[in-house]
């Protein structure tokens, strides 16, 4: 047995009796700092000889690892500001799944499943929302008036009727369904027909699509 001492003692060494072969011969593993070696040459001619066994002697340096917290929020503790979001000419889907976002606060990096930590949405001139193609002819309302009869309505008549519900609604089935949360969530919508609103006291932020500028002011601090 021979020790061997070197920051590199496999890159081709050569002493008395012993020839070493190049570190590509040998798989050797992800030895990264070689200071001390064992050597155990085997009875064959000097020329021939190659390397049986490396054992490394010293303790490797273990790489640092990165210790990564999990945040999880806690009813009571999330702070939840209030943004105003302008739907005059956006698309209905688009504009509900954004708000959807916001209002289950998928935008924070605390998001925790079973916690509100979403935050409120103003949204005015719902009655300017749009659909692409014709789909507010095609697409229709069905619901029953409990005498076992189906009425339907399409969605360019509720939007004459009554403005909000396409935003409400389409928010209501991109949120968490049938359960407690889902109705603490859609509680902090508030959707308008008009520009005017009765939340000036909370001082919504407005909020532009996409929501990427939200997520950046509700994470920034005032």
């Amino acid at each position: 047995m021979v020790e061997i001492s070197g920051e590199n003692p496999l890159a081709g060494f050569s002493r008395g009796n012993y020839n070493f072969a190049p570190l590509s011969w040998f798989d050797i593993g992800p030895l990264a700092d070689f200071s001390t070696l064992v050597v155990y040459p085997r009875l064959i001619p000097q020329r021939k000889l190659r390397l049986a066994m490396v054992q490394h002697t010293h303790t490797i340096q273990k790489s640092k690892t990165v210790q990564q917290k999990t945040s999880v929020a806690k009813a009571g503790e999330v702070e939840q500001k209030w943004f105003v979001v302008d739907a005059t000419d956006c698309t209905l889907g688009r504009l509900a799944s954004q708000i959807a976002m916001i209002l289950m606060g998928k935008h924070r990096p605390e998001y925790t499943p079973h916690v509100d930590t979403g935050e409120y949405v103003v949204v005015i001139n719902a009655e300017k929302v749009k659909m692409s193609g014709r789909k507010l002819e095609h697409r229709h309302y069905a619901w029953y008036n409990g005498y076992n009869r189906q009425k339907m309505e399409s969605y360019g008549e509720r939007l004459e009727r009554k403005p909000t519900d396409l935003v409400h609604f389409a928010v209501k089935r991109m949120l968490p369904k049938k359960n407690t949360l889902a109705r603490h969530m859609l509680a902090k919508l508030k959707v308008y027909a008009g520009t005017e609103h009765p939340h000036q006291a909370q001082q919504p932020i407005p909020a532009s699509f996409g929501f990427q500028a939200v997520a950046a002011k509700a994470n920034s601090p005032e």
